[in-house]
């Protein structure tokens, strides 16, 4: 996480506390994907095997397929949903699935597109029983160390307040033998300031956060669900995607491929949904532990705390710095005043002590120069933002938003180029990609065009054509090729445009006449030349020229053959 170095140690540890929460949340996604991915093969494997046995015809029918897929199975084929029930171990995932397959039971045959649909409803079913299995320790542990970070942020903060103890970049500890606070230098270990606590100002007693809360905790809903409904809810979302999926209409006239793609989506946008939750619901439950520790410790208000980068969303940018009283905390998005504010919300609360002499720097980052820098300890969101416009200017600055609020996309668009145009063609770095296309705008485009022409190209070739004719045609296909072969070796290739006359010609020798093309290969563009009498003449450009980046990629580069 970003904006790791505050000044205070309490919101230092906050935002360490945060990551931790977000590193531990990896391990746990982790385990929740492995299942995905294990449900979404199982579920690809079977529906293969509809396809290999009776589906791999093309150019079936609604009704061919239809009547295959309402064919019976055998007895056999039914047990295997017994015994995947078997293995479910939540109660209520076992209850919802027992009920399913009793449904079916009574019906003593079924087909097999409802026995494809049933074990869709089974695998969605263990994603789910998965879920709740793994979710409830993690969210858990959560609300423990928050609420240990908060009931101890509390206390000390409190006697800071009280005693008026400027803490800088010291360490507080406390010292139970002595009925001490000590502040120590983390470098050195030298204790800078001791504060007694007895029997003058007795420390606040530290209390635990109790078994009861975290069970109540879990079970109370927020914005209408609790977190087991929530997964509840996309599980049997994803099922009804499945099952709109499997139907003799959808099934018809797609290939295998296709219905593997289809498969593999719905899967990751449901593993999408999974990652999201599980990052949102440990927020709020950590975020609600935090609460409850400054409710038993006498803590009156609370400061928000937003990753100072371009991450940050517009919610929390506003919320920086805002302090409120504890009483007043609502989780409600943008109306509300306490974390999360949206999904994969990072904005961190903090106990705010108003007597607590704070003053000095918060340090943040500069993502264009990529350094620390300091900047007033009251200092919001906007007054980064401000100093960054002020010391890079506007179109710096919306260079590096770009860059990060399309980074998923940029990214995907960068390993297609590379993917497209080979990897010695494109920027030889993500980063060197994103600058080029944010700073250079002219050189961009030139990329741009050459991975469409590249990719048209390609494309043509799939409807290539082989002749030993003396001359090319004038018209063919659209958007196809012809090869001219002679003395078994490639000498021209022509591409015809979407109206099928052509558009480039590629000469793979001189013609016999070296003095006038000494360049081999070379290339010819067709123009179209309005005549006076209004028609208009398709003709092969003179003289040539070189072959563009593109035009070398897919003819030269990529090895065709020059003899058959």
């Amino acid at each position: 996480m970003a904006d790791k170095d505050k000044l205070t140690y309490w919101e230092r540890r906050a935002v360490w506390l945060e990551q931790q929460q977000h590193d531990s949340g990896d391990k746990h996604i982790d385990a929740l994907i492995r299942a995905y991915m294990q449900a979404q093969q199982y579920l690809i494997a079977q529906a293969q095997q509809i396809y290999t046995r009776y589906l791999d015809k093309s150019e079936l029918s609604e009704t061919e397929v239809t009547r295959i897929l309402n064919t019976t199975v055998t007895p056999d084929q039914l047990a295997e949903l017994s015994q995947l029930v078997r293995a479910t171990k939540d109660k209520v995932a076992k209850k919802q699935l027992q009920t399913y397959l009793d449904g079916l039971a009574v019906k003593h045959r079924i087909t097999r597109i409802e026995l494809l649909r049933a074990k869709s409803y089974v695998v969605a079913k263990q994603l789910a029983n998965v879920q709740l299995k793994e979710s409830e320790p993690y969210y858990i542990e959560a609300m423990q160390d928050a609420y240990n970070h908060a009931a101890a942020e509390s206390i000390i903060g409190q006697t800071q307040k009280d005693f008026k103890v400027y803490q800088g970049d010291v360490i507080p500890k406390i010292d139970h033998q002595r009925e001490q606070i000590r502040f120590v230098d983390p470098k050195t270990d030298k204790v800078l300031h001791k504060v007694d606590v007895v029997p003058d100002k007795p420390l606040t007693v530290f209390k635990e956060m109790s078994t009861k809360y975290a069970k109540q905790a879990l079970g109370a809903a927020w914005k209408g669900e609790n977190y087991s409904q929530r997964i509840w809810n996309n599980t049997d979302d994803l099922t009804k995607r499945l099952r709109e999926l499997f139907t003799a209409k959808q099934l018809s006239g797609m290939s295998e491929r296709t219905m593997t793609e289809a498969l593999t989506k719905e899967f990751s946008v449901s593993a999408y949904q999974a990652r999201r939750l599980v990052r949102t619901e440990s927020a709020y439950f950590s975020n609600q532990a935090r609460l409850h520790a400054w409710e038993q410790h006498g803590v009156e208000e609370y400061s928000l705390l937003a990753v100072l980068d371009f991450r940050t969303s517009k919610i929390c940018r506003r919320m920086d710095g805002k302090v409120f009283k504890v009483t007043d905390a609502r989780v409600d998005g943008e109306d509300g005043t306490y974390p999360p504010f949206h999904p994969f919300c990072r904005t961190v609360a903090v106990a705010h002590f108003t007597n607590s002499k704070y003053g000095g720097y918060r340090t943040a980052r500069d993502p264009i120069a990529n350094k620390a820098i300091k900047i007033p300890k009251d200092a919001t969101y906007r007054d980064w933002e401000r100093l960054l416009l002020h010391k890079h200017g506007k179109n710096d600055v919306q260079a590096m938003q770009n860059k990060v609020s399309h980074y998923s996309a940029d990214l995907e668009q960068y390993r297609r180029y590379q993917d497209i145009l080979g990897v010695k063609n494109v920027p030889k770095s993500f980063d060197d990609f994103q600058s080029m296309k944010y700073n250079d705008g002219e050189t961009y485009q030139d990329l741009m065009s050459t991975a469409r022409e590249a990719t048209w190209e390609r494309n043509a070739l799939d409807n290539l054509e082989i002749t030993t004719a003396h001359k090319m045609p004038n018209t063919n296909a659209p958007s196809s090729v012809v090869d001219i072969y002679k003395d078994d070796k490639l000498y021209q290739r022509r591409y015809y445009g979407v109206t099928g006359k052509p558009r480039l010609d590629i000469d793979f020798t001189d013609g016999g006449q070296p003095k006038y093309h000494p360049l081999v290969p070379h290339a010819h563009p067709w123009t179209t030349r309005k005549l006076e009498n209004g028609d208009v003449k398709n003709e092969r450009g003179h003289p040539y020229r070189p072959l563009t980046l593109a035009e070398r990629i897919v003819n030269i580069d990529e090895n065709p053959k020059t003899s058959r």
